[in-house]
């Protein structure tokens, strides 16, 4: 049964054949679309991709992804083939976001936005992917009072054609890194989480379990085009019980 199961996954690593780019080139092409985004017209970006994804045979499914009014990220796959000819409807149920429609108006619309195209490391998300971006609108196709995102792209538009200012914004990215696989799911109100680390602020040793997911995310992001000014552990040290 072993060597049926080791010829198995050998044979399908064989005919399998999607897309998977290294580190450095992920970077370089991840910049290059950032940049696209602010000099190319929403339009021709949107041409461009459509004539990549559907010359790429190699990418096998996008990944169209949104905030709620909570600032939790959420994220679907589209199979290619379906999304392209379907991108003008894609609906989806709002109700089950928390914060968004009651069941009896539960419809919501995807509206992609297709400056946001960045392609994915495979090591993380799986081979064969991109990302965008989807802007929430209504059943009658205006932008979602909810969807925050595409609120600020509103105003910071408006702020360029009415007053000639240019918005700019940047974020810092806190959090807890806890122990154990699935630690949210596995949760025990009498036990609590576990810090993977409570050093503070800066302290880290080279190889240790916050360093290296620091050194992992760092070089993810970086891949992905975000241009991290630094990486470093916070000053919080409180207990998540």
């Amino acid at each position: 049964m072993l060597l049926l199961y080791l010829w198995y996954m050998d044979d399908t690593a064989k005919i399998r054949n999607f897309l998977e780019i290294p580190y450095d080139e992920l970077e370089e092409l991840n910049l290059k679309a950032k940049e696209k985004r602010i000099t190319t017209d929403s339009l021709k970006l949107e041409a461009e991709y459509r004539a990549y994804l559907t010359k790429e045979k190699r990418i096998k499914a996008i990944t169209l992804c949104f905030t709620d009014i909570e600032g939790r990220f959420h994220m679907l796959d589209y199979d290619k083939k379906f999304l392209l000819p379907s991108s003008d409807n894609l609906t989806f149920d709002g109700s089950s976001i928390r914060g968004f429609t009651v069941q009896s108006e539960s419809d919501l619309r995807f509206k992609i936005d297709w400056g946001s195209f960045m392609f994915l490391p495979s090591d993380l998300f799986g081979p064969g992917k991109v990302i965008m971006f989807a802007n929430i609108l209504n059943r009658d196709k205006t932008l979602y009072e909810s969807d925050f995102r595409g609120l600020l792209e509103e105003y910071a538009k408006e702020l360029k054609e009415k007053k000639g200012l240019v918005a700019n914004a940047s974020a810092e990215i806190e959090g807890f890194v806890v122990e154990g696989t699935n630690a949210e799911q596995q949760f025990e109100e009498n036990i609590g989480f576990k810090l993977i680390s409570t050093g503070g602020y800066f302290h880290s040793l080279p190889m240790d379990n916050l360093r290296k997911f620091i050194d992992f995310s760092a070089e993810a992001q970086r891949a992905m085009g975000f241009k991290n000014e630094k990486d470093h552990p916070e000053v919080a040290r409180l207990s998540l019980s």
